[in-house]
């Protein structure tokens, strides 16, 4: 039997065959049982789409010296699609994540679009293998984009948390002890951040931090020093 894979080209679906006496002929038949009744050709058969084939031969000399016809099967199939499959697995798996969070609905409907577009060719029996790896380069090109925009959302969500967090301090000359466990607050939620997170900050913001945990250390070394020195004129006394 002859094993081919589709083109999206008419192929020969054998190879010619030699007769010892007369002319190979060819015809295709709806099966391997009965031998078809058209019209008889001298020149090999081909076919294009994916699929079963009977192609059926034999040797002719004339009308009284005919050999008995014979069957053989070819297969076209379809061009190899599990990475295709695959991609798509994986993307479905990934649109799956974030597909019910409102943040996410803009990339969630492109990603969508694309899972389709990679659908209709997994299904395409008769699509060529260049088709193929498109579609492969296009499903993950598609992910990959999906990613990066969620984790540029997030990212700048989580550097706005930290920035609002900073804004919510006190200028450097208003800032007193009390002010402590807010700067403390901010300080960690920046430290925490990712260095992408951390790109998204302003420097000016990360400057008030700076200048408010000065103010704050000044506040508390002011404090400190106003306590030792009541406590000695107590002393003193």
């Amino acid at each position: 039997a002859n094993e081919l894979t589709y083109t999206g080209e008419e192929q020969a679906l054998t190879t010619a065959g030699e007769a010892k006496a007369g002319t190979m002929q060819y015809q295709i038949g709806e099966d391997d049982k009965t031998a078809p009744t058209g019209e008889w050709s001298n020149s090999v058969p081909t076919g294009k789409e994916s699929g079963t084939y009977y192609v059926w031969y034999r040797a002719y000399v004339n009308d009284n010296n005919v050999s008995e016809a014979v069957p053989v099967k070819v297969t076209i199939a379809s061009v190899d699609k599990a990475k295709l499959k695959k991609a798509i697995e994986e993307a479905e798996t990934y649109y799956n994540n974030i597909k019910d969070k409102a943040d996410y609905k803009e990339q969630a409907k492109a990603l969508s679009d694309a899972i389709s577009k990679a659908e209709k060719i997994a299904s395409d029996n008769n699509v060529k293998a260049d088709e193929v790896g498109k579609g492969i380069t296009a499903i993950n090109k598609a992910k990959d984009d999906a990613q990066a925009a969620v984790k540029n959302i997030d990212d700048t969500a989580a550097a706005k948390k930290v920035i609002d967090a900073i804004n919510a301090l006190p200028a450097s000359d208003k800032v007193a002890t009390t002010d402590k466990a807010a700067i403390e607050a901010a300080r960690k939620a920046f430290d925490v951040l990712t260095a992408d997170q951390k790109n998204k900050e302003p420097a000016d913001e990360l400057k008030k931090l700076e200048d408010a945990e000065k103010a704050l250390a000044d506040a508390e070394a002011a404090d400190k020093a106003a306590k030792e020195l009541e406590a000695a004129k107590e002393e003193a006394q």
